[in-house]
């Protein structure tokens, strides 16, 4: 697939499955509200790709209905606003719609199927993979969403018992994430929807398609087509305004044939609508990827080596000018330099991205007396200075001391996704650790059945892993609180950003010894810098305060650890 036009011919297939009679219309009015407001979440990717022109001619106050168009990352911020009100449309992967069905009884319904089979095997040509009996004994990155699902049931359907025959790795939770993972040679085999495919290829032209899962979905399953993406509306909307969902479906249907017919313009409008952000690299995908030369780390292809084959006029101009060009110093100084965003800063600058808009996050900061947990950590480097296999740090006393305020107050061991919030009995605490090449955070599982020298150990070892680069899905998942540690800087308090899903993060400052007043005396006491940030939809500021009260009462007082 090397043109938009064949992408949008297949992603933009729109059959209209809505009957207004079931609505209950009875009469030939066909009057639409012109003060009505339609709200509608489109997804980033492409389940949302149909609206793109739509959502330029409701700009450009060219539409029938009045719009306010969302784009969301996360289907489960389209499925909430779908549940509270805050959206009448939105478009969804199947098996999101499917779920929101049977939670919600039926309140919603299918106005459109969006999104045919778009799914491919892709490899790194490293493994030769032609049909599913070779992915045996194999490890498939899997983005969470809706391709777990259906790369699921293909493999059950093939004979291959997930968990056992092959492993579904869900360690990049966003196409986009995993595609960044792929491309940059971090991962070996994938599952990809178009046109993430095609953007991977462009960055790695090594890549592969081994399988399309359209294909084997059509070898296996007994009737009907592979569907990805469905429109739906709130049940109680279409029954209030039928006029006005018919319009929609005329407007939405007019903008699909707009895009397939001009592929051009469509990957332009889908990129300024927000719904994907690389849909220009998309819309190049013809190109003859062979004759770019990629100018990227180890000769990658970059979206300047795309366009400048695009447009070499551009910067044939760009070129000749810098010739021309003289500098009015005596000595020129060196010219900037660019490096794209890829591989893991990609990944966590999207992951930050992701969890500021998809979180309501607030920091507390607080100052804790960790004299006695400094003494602690003295006392044990002199008694055990010989035996290298005794380390004791003040993050290890951080880790006993948030597992044990995490117990106490287990509303902050919490989880969100967007609709349900899930209480955990057990503290996985994420340890964040700093590389060259960015931020990594294991997780410490169970950290709250450890001792403090068992938390030492374990979490010495994988930060080893972690720098070594042997870390294992399993070792990035599963956690429910996290700690990043600053304490070897200048900083004394800054505002972590949440990792996503989690409820709660704890920043750590650097230990500063402080004149303190204690009894009417002034003493030096070692002081640490803490801030807290939360997730104000899960928590409150109440509570969160409480839970950093008891957290710096433990640091002061370490023995109210041992109860």
């Amino acid at each position: 697939m090397t043109h938009l036009r064949k992408l949008t011919a297949v992603l933009l297939a729109v059959i209209m499955v809505f009957a207004l009679a079931a609505c209950g219309q009875k009469d030939a009015d066909t009057a639409i509200d012109k003060d009505l407001t339609v709200n509608v979440v489109a997804l980033n990717g492409t389940t949302g790709f149909g609206m793109a022109k739509l959502m330029s001619d409701s700009k450009a106050g060219t539409t029938a209905l009045s719009y306010n168009f969302t784009v969301e990352t996360d289907p489960s911020n389209a499925t909430a606003a779908l549940v509270n009100g805050t959206a009448d449309i939105a478009a969804l992967p199947t098996n999101a719609a499917a779920a929101l069905y049977n939670k919600t009884d039926g309140a919603v319904q299918v106005l459109a199927l969006n999104t045919r089979g778009v799914l491919y095997v892709v490899t790194d040509g490293t493994e030769n993979i032609t049909s599913f009996a070779d992915l045996r004994g194999k490890n498939v990155c899997v983005p969470v969403q809706n391709p777990t699902f259906i790369f699921q049931y293909l493999c059950e359907k093939n004979g291959l018992t997930v968990g056992t025959d092959i492993t579904i790795d869900n360690t990049y939770a966003q196409p986009a994430e995993l595609n960044t993972a792929l491309a940059s040679g971090e991962v070996h085999i994938a599952v990809l929807p178009e046109p993430m495919v095609t953007i991977a290829r462009a960055a790695n032209p090594a890549l592969t398609v081994a399988l399309d899962l359209t294909a084997e979905w059509d070898k296996v399953a007994p009737a009907g087509s592979l569907v990805q993406g469905c429109v739906v509306v709130r049940k109680a909307f279409a029954d209030e305004h039928p006029n006005e969902v018919k319009a929609f479906l005329a407007e939405y249907q007019a903008s699909i044939e707009y895009l397939t017919a001009e592929p051009d313009q469509a990957g332009q409008m889908i990129e300024d609508a927000g719904i994907f952000a690389k849909a220009a690299v998309a819309a190049k995908a013809g190109l003859d990827i062979s004759t770019l030369t990629g100018t990227g780390e180890g000769g990658k292809i970059v979206r300047e080596d795309v366009d400048r084959a695009l447009h070499p006029e551009k910067f044939a101009t760009a070129t000749q000018n810098a010739s021309q060009s003289t500098c009015s110093s005596a000595v020129c100084g060196s010219e900037p330099s660019s490096v794209p965003m890829e591989g893991m800063r990609k990944i966590i600058a999207d992951n930050m991205l992701g969890s500021l808009q998809n979180s309501a996050q607030l920091t507390l900061v607080s100052e804790a007396d960790v004299t006695p947990c400094v003494h602690i950590i003295n006392d044990f480097k002199a008694r055990n200075k010989k035996n290298k296999d005794f380390r004791l740090s003040m993050n290890d006393m951080l880790i006993l001391a948030v597992s044990k305020a995490l117990k106490k107050h287990p509303r902050m061991n919490a989880t969100f996704d967007g609709q349900t919030i899930t209480r955990h009995d057990e503290v996985h605490m994420g340890v964040a650790v700093a590389l060259p090449e960015g931020l990594m955070v294991p997780v410490l599982h169970h950290a709250d059945r450890l001792t403090l020298l068992e938390i030492a150990r374990e979490a010495r070892l994988l930060a080893g892993r972690a720098r070594k680069g042997e870390l294992t899905p399993d070792d990035m998942s599963g956690g429910t609180f996290t700690i990043t540690n600053m304490a070897h800087s200048v900083v004394d308090f800054f505002t972590p950003i949440l990792k996503p899903g989690e409820t709660g993060i704890l920043g750590v400052g650097r230990v500063v010894e402080k004149p303190v007043i204690r009894e009417g005396a002034i003493v030096a006491r070692s002081m640490m810098g803490l801030s807290l940030t939360f997730d104000h939809r899960v928590e409150d500021g109440a509570p969160a305060a409480e839970f950093l009260k008891t957290l710096v009462e433990y640091l002061a007082e370490p023995a109210l650890l041992l109860f």
